[in-house]
């Protein structure tokens, strides 16, 4: 992260953020194509993805909050070796313990770098989802949302 142009300062500023999500969604190509598929955690309690916040201003003078969510390597992992093109390198959002919540939030960069880490397959569910029509508007999709 600290090497990274897009996520030096707000790592090295300890501008991290926990993200709660109850699924998310990667693309499979067990078929040869991409299939939507979501990824959960088996016992369907939410998840708490590592991430990193900034705030910047648009060119029209506005301040906008962004955030992004951490990934890992996840070559061989069980159920996001399945995803992505063969040849493309297998990622998976950086997933905390809930006891690790308050570690990520308030310890050192160099105290918490052990916490971004595979989450393992055995407690992870990846099922097809439906696909988004090419001309969904804007209601469409946040109905996927909630």
């Amino acid at each position: 992260m600290d090497q990274l142009s897009s996520f030096k300062y707000a790592w090295k500023a300890g501008q991290r953020c926990i993200v709660p999500i109850e699924s998310y969604y990667d693309p499979c190509w067990e078929s040869g194509k991409a299939v939507r598929w979501q990824v959960r955690r088996r016992d369907r309690s939410p998840l708490g993805v590592a991430g990193l916040w900034n705030s910047w201003r648009a060119p029209d003078g506005q301040e906008v909050l962004s955030f992004t969510m951490l990934t890992v390597n996840a070559d061989g992992h069980g159920v996001m070796g399945h995803m992505h093109r063969p040849e493309d390198e297998k990622r998976i959002v950086a997933i905390l313990a809930s006891d690790e919540y308050d570690q990520w939030l308030h310890a050192k960069p160099g105290q918490i770098k052990a916490l971004l880490r595979c989450w393992p397959a055995v407690e992870l569910d990846a099922i097809p989802a439906p696909q988004i029509p090419r001309n969904a508007n804007t209601e469409m999709l946040q109905q996927t949302l909630f």
